[in-house]
Protein backbone atom coordinates (compact mmCIF):
# COMPACT_ATOMS: atom_id res chain seq x y z
CA UNK A 1 0.00 0.00 0.00
CA UNK A 2 2.91 2.69 0.77
CA UNK A 3 4.44 1.96 -2.32
CA UNK A 4 1.02 2.63 -4.31
CA UNK A 5 0.38 5.53 -2.13
CA UNK A 6 3.64 6.74 -3.13
CA UNK A 7 3.57 6.17 -6.72
CA UNK A 8 0.04 8.13 -6.64
CA UNK A 9 2.10 11.36 -5.28
CA UNK A 10 1.05 11.27 -1.51
CA UNK A 11 3.57 13.14 0.33
CA UNK A 12 3.77 10.89 3.40
CA UNK A 13 3.88 7.95 1.42
CA UNK A 14 6.81 8.91 -0.51
CA UNK A 15 8.16 10.17 2.49
CA UNK A 16 7.83 7.18 4.27
CA UNK A 17 9.10 5.25 1.09
CA UNK A 18 12.36 7.20 1.74
CA UNK A 19 12.71 6.00 5.32
CA UNK A 20 11.65 2.95 4.97
CA UNK A 21 13.79 1.69 2.53
CA UNK A 22 16.38 3.88 3.29
CA UNK A 23 16.35 1.79 6.86
CA UNK A 24 14.97 -1.72 5.97
CA UNK A 25 11.74 -1.49 7.85
CA UNK A 26 8.12 0.02 8.09
CA UNK A 27 7.32 0.85 11.43
CA UNK A 28 3.44 0.65 12.07
CA UNK A 29 0.96 0.28 14.74
CA UNK A 30 1.98 -3.44 14.99
CA UNK A 31 5.50 -2.75 15.33
CA UNK A 32 8.69 -2.67 13.02
CA UNK A 33 8.38 -5.01 9.83
CA UNK A 34 11.73 -5.55 8.16
CA UNK A 35 12.31 -5.08 4.28
CA UNK A 36 15.20 -5.10 2.08
CA UNK A 37 17.18 -1.98 1.58
CA UNK A 38 16.24 0.00 -1.96
CA UNK A 39 19.19 2.47 -2.12
CA UNK A 40 17.37 3.73 -5.90
CA UNK A 41 14.00 3.81 -4.45
CA UNK A 42 14.86 5.64 -1.22
CA UNK A 43 17.05 8.19 -3.59
CA UNK A 44 14.55 8.70 -5.51
CA UNK A 45 11.89 9.33 -2.80
CA UNK A 46 14.12 11.39 -1.30
CA UNK A 47 15.09 14.00 -4.75
CA UNK A 48 11.24 14.43 -4.69
CA UNK A 49 10.73 15.02 -1.77
CA UNK A 50 13.56 17.63 -1.81
CA UNK A 51 12.33 19.17 -5.28
CA UNK A 52 9.13 20.09 -3.17
CA UNK A 53 10.32 21.23 0.01
CA UNK A 54 14.23 21.85 0.41
CA UNK A 55 15.87 25.39 0.23
CA UNK A 56 18.03 26.54 -2.81
CA UNK A 57 20.91 25.17 -0.98
CA UNK A 58 19.61 22.17 0.79
CA UNK A 59 18.44 21.05 -2.95
CA UNK A 60 21.84 21.89 -4.69
CA UNK A 61 23.43 19.51 -1.50
CA UNK A 62 21.08 16.53 -1.63
CA UNK A 63 21.06 16.52 -5.46
CA UNK A 64 24.74 16.28 -5.57
CA UNK A 65 25.05 13.39 -2.69
CA UNK A 66 22.51 11.73 -4.75
CA UNK A 67 24.81 12.13 -8.14
CA UNK A 68 27.89 10.62 -5.89
CA UNK A 69 26.03 7.57 -4.72
CA UNK A 70 24.29 6.80 -8.24
CA UNK A 71 27.80 7.43 -9.94
CA UNK A 72 28.32 4.32 -7.35
CA UNK A 73 25.49 2.26 -8.57
CA UNK A 74 24.79 -0.11 -11.00
CA UNK A 75 23.29 0.32 -14.27
CA UNK A 76 20.14 -1.23 -13.66
CA UNK A 77 19.86 0.03 -10.29
CA UNK A 78 20.54 3.66 -12.06
CA UNK A 79 17.71 2.57 -14.84
CA UNK A 80 15.00 2.05 -11.48
CA UNK A 81 15.99 5.07 -9.59
CA UNK A 82 15.03 7.20 -12.87
CA UNK A 83 11.93 5.21 -13.80
CA UNK A 84 11.05 5.50 -10.15
CA UNK A 85 12.21 8.97 -10.01
CA UNK A 86 9.90 9.94 -13.12
CA UNK A 87 6.91 7.81 -11.63
CA UNK A 88 6.95 10.02 -8.02
CA UNK A 89 8.06 13.50 -10.30
CA UNK A 90 4.42 13.21 -12.67
CA UNK A 91 2.29 12.40 -9.93
CA UNK A 92 3.49 14.48 -7.37
CA UNK A 93 2.95 17.55 -10.19
CA UNK A 94 -0.51 16.33 -10.74
CA UNK A 95 -1.83 17.31 -7.26
CA UNK A 96 0.51 20.27 -5.86
CA UNK A 97 -2.22 21.53 -3.59
CA UNK A 98 -1.22 18.04 -1.30
CA UNK A 99 3.22 18.77 -1.40
CA UNK A 100 1.83 23.02 -0.01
Amino acid sequence: MLNKAAEAGDPEAIRGVYYAYAQGYITSAMGSHPIGKDAAKSLAALRILSLHSADVEDKESIERKIQNLLAQMPTAEVSRFWKMDSTYTAASYGDTSTWQ
